[in-house]
């Protein structure tokens, strides 16, 4: 048990502590009267620390010095055992017995070096009260579980709480944001003040206790009187500087005598309580209240533990439900945002047409989407220049995350106090980097009325200053009433984590969104340049024979004036097709490509009698082995195999016939069709710019000479979710190798 009250004060700053902070109370120099403590230097088995009046039950006037095995021989061995184990909790070492009193609990921890043995008075409750009590809480832990909400959880817990302990009064407190307080759960006898609903000051359990807490979540008062006993230490082993053993880990530490005070005043002799801690931090606590003194025996505060784990339990599962009900209100938006984004509409444009969507997804009197210097805004709302203002003073200043919020922003921000009536609770969460971008939502200011156990202030002295002599308690619980409007209602931890899930899937839909433009903006590039290029080729063709035409000086031979008008009408037809695939490109980007088991054989068939197709020329020859059916588009495959067959013409060699070998091979969860012709080869150049292409690695060519034909090869089999590779350029001809799914219903 390493952890020690002294970093927290290490820790905080000085100026951050109100008098009531500064108060060491793990440094008190005394335990309650109700038990005893010893401290052993584990290397010697020596005791170098002990309570005044231990000599009570050890009937040893000095114990300081003595070991161990001397004075405790009953529980010696327990305690060696004890020294050897890693143990964290504190663990119960054995009971003692002395002739003038009953039993005592040896109750073990280590912290700071040392073993410390505290002595609780044995409880001796018979077994079949034990069971009894342990029955409840298996049962009280059940009903925690199955109850309709967890304000009904709160009630069961304090009702069981109360019957397994005996204690008059039971509840539950939980801390508010600014560590102020409210009763939530209240089980009492019918004589007893009620505090159901009343709210306490962030001052009656100050920061160091709260702290303590967190490291030992049990606290017990035994009585209320300041009946405490000095602890004497052995200064041969002490530092000079240690004047106080740190009890940061004592059951039985001395209390504050302005608790003991406090306590009185609500007409309290003796309490327990239990730290609630919800992801690692305070949520409340758990007090139990008595009339009269008394100490709680060390077998039921573990049982009280368990009551508030369950508790917690319940707490995070009502959070998990509430949590997810806000996800579904999201991904409706997500889904909202992300139809809007491939309709080919911005983020921005997509947030600011769905601005009342993602208002609504926090509750919210008015909220403002702000781009840079545009902003949008949905409800009741400061004015733009406020708004940007806002932003920029908000944003050095984030609380969660990247998120900031509050209640009352004129507290925080002077300037704000003219904006209060609608802008009084702020939630603001950036969406976009780099760029000026948030979502804010607003709340107007609520009318309250808080109900206090007393008048919170603190007392002063003569110059209005806070004191540690003039600070005490409130003499009268009786309910003080506050009426105020200056806060909103407040920002649920469910609704900070909504802002920032919704800013992490926008940041999701912009990254598929940029990823998908680098695409395109690169298949855009890359056909570009082949479109360029099919284009300047034929155009360059035409204005050279209209030119040779114009400058003939004699009649031409018809004959060759024939040969000149054909080569013309070839590069106007080339022009032609360019145009076509130009146009017919587009129309398939743009419009949803429904997929589905196709015939290869039977698309080819039909292409070869298609407008402008080359298939049927004279100078080709087609040879079609059996091909399996593919997953695709029968136009999409068409597009392919034409802009194949027309590359095979582009490299005909002489007046040699184009031999064509369409074949299939089905693979596990592929089809392979195997396109191969008997021209001339690719130069190694082209092979890799083409390999680049089709292999995915570098969509942009560095040249544009493999036309407009390979990129709408390359495109159409993108579009149908396959691919196309040049598997062989040799001097038997080229290969290509076009991959498709392979429908479902095949079996191999």
């Amino acid at each position: 048990m390493s952890k020690s009250l002294s970093v927290f004060f290490r820790e905080a700053e000085e100026a951050t502590l109100s008098n009531c902070d500064l108060e060491k109370l793990h440094l008190s120099g005394a335990i309650q009267s109700a038990g005893y403590l010893l401290a052993v230097d584990p290397r010697t088995n020596i005791f170098v620390a002990a309570s005044e009046n231990v000599s009570e039950i050890l009937g040893e006037d000095t114990l300081i010095g003595k070991s161990v095995e001397e004075i405790l021989p009953e529980i010696s061995a327990s305690i060696s055992d004890f020294a050897s184990r890693d143990v964290e909790e504190h663990y119960m070492a054995g009971t003692i017995e002395h002739w003038r009193v009953r039993g005592f609990d040896c109750i073990a921890h280590k912290h700071a070096g040392l073993y410390f043995l505290e002595f609780l008075e044995s409880s001796n409750i018979p077994p079949e009260a034990t069971r009894h009590a342990l029955w409840l809480l298996k049962t009280a832990n059940r009903q925690i579980q199955a109850a309709k909400s967890f304000q009904d959880a709160c009630e069961i817990a304090v009702n069981r709480t109360r019957e397994i302990t005996g204690y008059e009064r039971v509840k539950i407190y939980r801390f508010l944001e600014d560590w102020s307080g409210q009763v939530i759960a209240e089980s009492r006898e019918e004589d007893m003040p009620a505090y159901i609903g009343l709210c306490f000051p962030d001052t009656d359990i100050p920061k160091q206790a709260r702290e303590l807490y967190q490291i030992l979540p049990y606290r017990i008062v035994s009585s209320a009187d300041d009946k405490n006993s000095r602890i004497l230490l052995d200064q041969s082993f002490f530092d000079d500087n240690d004047v106080s053993l740190d009890l940061t880990w004592s059951l039985l530490r001395s209390v504050s005598p302005i608790h003991s005070q406090y306590l009185r005043n609500m007409g309290v002799a003796s309490s327990f309580s239990v730290g609630m801690t919800r992801q690692d931090e305070l949520w409340g606590l758990l007090v139990c209240h008595s009339r009269r003194p008394r100490l709680l025996p060390f077998e039921f505060w573990d049982v009280a533990r368990d009551m508030v784990d369950t508790l917690m339990l319940r707490l995070d599962r009502e959070h998990s439900e509430l949590r997810m009900a806000g996800v579904r209100k999201l991904r409706n938006v997500e889904a909202s945002i992300a139809t809007a984004l491939r309709a080919n509409v911005s983020m921005q444009e997509a947030i600011r047409s769905l601005a009342h969507l993602v208002g609504d997804l926090i509750p919210s009197s008015g909220f403002a989407f702000q781009d840079q210097h545009n902003t949008h805004v949905v409800g009741e709302t400061p004015s733009f220049e406020f708004i940007r203002e806002l932003i920029a003073w908000a944003a050095p200043k984030p609380k969660h995350g990247d998120v900031f919020y509050t209640t009352a922003l004129h507290h925080e921000w002077s300037h704000a106090a003219a904006q209060k009536d609608v802008a009084c609770g702020v939630l603001i969460k950036p969406v976009l980097p780099n760029r000026n971008c948030h979502l804010i939502w607003f709340r107007k200011p609520r009318a309250k009325t808080v109900k206090w156990a007393g008048k919170p202030e603190g007392k002063t002295d003569h110059q209005g200053n806070q004191t540690l002599q003039s600070i005490g308690p409130r003499n009268s619980f009786d309910i003080w009433l506050s009426h105020h409007d200056d806060e909103s209602e407040p920002w649920s931890q469910q609704e900070v984590e909504i802002a920032g899930e919704l800013h992490n899937e926008v940041m999701d839909l912009l990254a598929s969104q940029a990823s998908e433009l680098k695409l395109f903006n690169d298949d855009l590039k890359q056909f570009l340049r082949s479109a360029a290029y099919d284009i300047d080729s034929p155009l360059r063709a035409i204005v050279s024979i209209l030119t040779l035409i114009k400058d003939c000086n004699r009649v031409t031979e018809e004959r060759q004036l024939e040969r000149i008008l054909n080569g013309a009408i070839c590069s106007a037809n080339d022009l032609t097709l360019c145009t076509i695939g130009l146009l017919s490109i587009p129309d398939f980007v743009e419009k949803d490509i429904h997929l589905a088991p196709i015939d290869p054989t039977a698309v080819v068939r039909i292409s070869r009698v298609a407008p402008f197709s080359d298939v049927e020329k004279p100078s080709i020859e087609l040879k079609i082995e059996p091909l399996p059916e593919v997953v695709g588009h029968p136009v999409l495959i068409a597009m392919l195999f034409l802009n194949l067959v027309s590359n095979s013409l582009d490299r005909r060699v002489s007046d040699e016939k184009v031999r064509v070998c369409l074949s299939g091979k089905i693979g596990h969860q592929t089809v392979d069709l195997v396109y191969r012709d008997n021209c001339a080869a690719l130069s190694r150049a082209d092979a890799e710019q083409m390999a680049k292409l089709f292999g995915g690695f570098d969509l942009v060519l560095h040249k544009p000479d493999f036309g407009i034909g390979f990129a709408a090869c390359k495109r159409a089999m993108d579009l149908q979710g396959g691919k196309i590779r040049l598997t062989d350029t040799g001097t038997n001809g080229v290969e290509f190798l076009m991959t498709f799914q392979r429908p479902h219903r095949w079996t191999l």
